[in-house]
């Protein structure tokens, strides 16, 4: 969007730390504006089909889903030396099974990358600081110091006779 465009914006949500924040200028907006186009947008098109919309005004993604459908993403499968899309392309069975398992085992640990917080319900949100008083609080509780049944301040004996680690037993 056009550094304009993101300045009224940001006045029009009007809020406090945004409004008053000295990273929002226009020199700032205008280098990182410079960055994504002439440094990203490059370097991601040479990896991946790249589709440009101009949302200032809205858009409809369905005109996205039907552009994404049209796109003939066989072209690179062809071409062993083409690096678009080259991080889907599994040439061998094994490469498969390894991305299936990878994407069906550890779902929710990749999942955790499009955890996006709300900002627009402030009730959800947590600051660094009470992020800190937590995790304090959390870590240092009775039996939190170190693995079920190694924890001698909730009464855990024979500790230096153990030969088991516990790693099924529930935290």
């Amino acid at each position: 969007q056009p550094i304009d465009a993101v300045q009224r914006q940001i006045k029009t949500r009007n809020l406090e730390h945004e409004v008053k924040s000295k990273v929002f200028s226009e020199a700032y907006l205008r280098d990182l504006e410079t960055l994504y186009k002439q440094q990203y947008l490059k370097d991601i098109a040479g990896h991946a089909e790249l589709l440009i919309y101009d949302w200032t005004a809205g858009g409809e993604t369905e005109v996205v889903v039907e552009d994404i459908e049209r796109i003939d993403f066989q072209q690179h499968e062809s071409d062993p030396h083409n690096k678009k899309q080259l991080d889907w392309r599994f040439p061998l069975e094994t490469e498969w099974c390894e991305a299936r398992l990878k994407y069906c085992h550890e779902k929710p640990d990749l999942m955790n990358y499009f955890n996006v917080p709300r900002y627009d319900v402030p009730e959800l949100l947590r600051s660094a600081d009470d992020g800190k008083v937590w995790r304090d609080i959390w870590f240092n509780a009775p039996g939190m110091k170190f693995r079920p049944g190694y924890n001698a301040d909730v009464g855990d004996s024979g500790l230096l006779t153990k030969t088991k680690m516990g790693i099924n037993e529930v935290f």
